[in-house]
């Protein structure tokens, strides 16, 4: 993922929120969210991550700069709630920027 977001032709085209799973092969989540925090160019992409375990990970994503956790298997209507709230992280995010 961060070779991808490097290799956009500019900062607009980064994405708005990026949802992240904490399970990935390879690299995890906290590993990859530490990285995006890291670097300068992308370190203000809001991130909110998600696993199965979240109870146990969600303090430690925070301070680590996740705006948002939650956990894996929801029903529809919880599915819903949650694009809402991914969504008012966006547009926040969005006239923060404005001001």
């Amino acid at each position: 993922m961060l070779k991808y977001l490097h290799n956009l032709p500019h900062s607009d085209l980064y994405p708005a929120l990026l949802v992240i799973d904490y399970n990935m092969p390879g690299m995890n989540g906290g590993e990859l969210l530490m990285r995006l925090r890291m670097d300068a160019s992308l370190q203000d992409i809001p991130v909110a991550m998600y696993s199965t375990g979240m109870r146990n990970l969600e303090a430690k994503l925070k301070t680590m700069g996740a705006e948002y956790c939650f956990e894996k298997g929801h029903q529809v209507t919880e599915v819903i709630a949650l694009v809402e709230k991914l969504r008012s992280i966006v547009e926040d995010k969005e006239t923060v920027e404005k001001q």
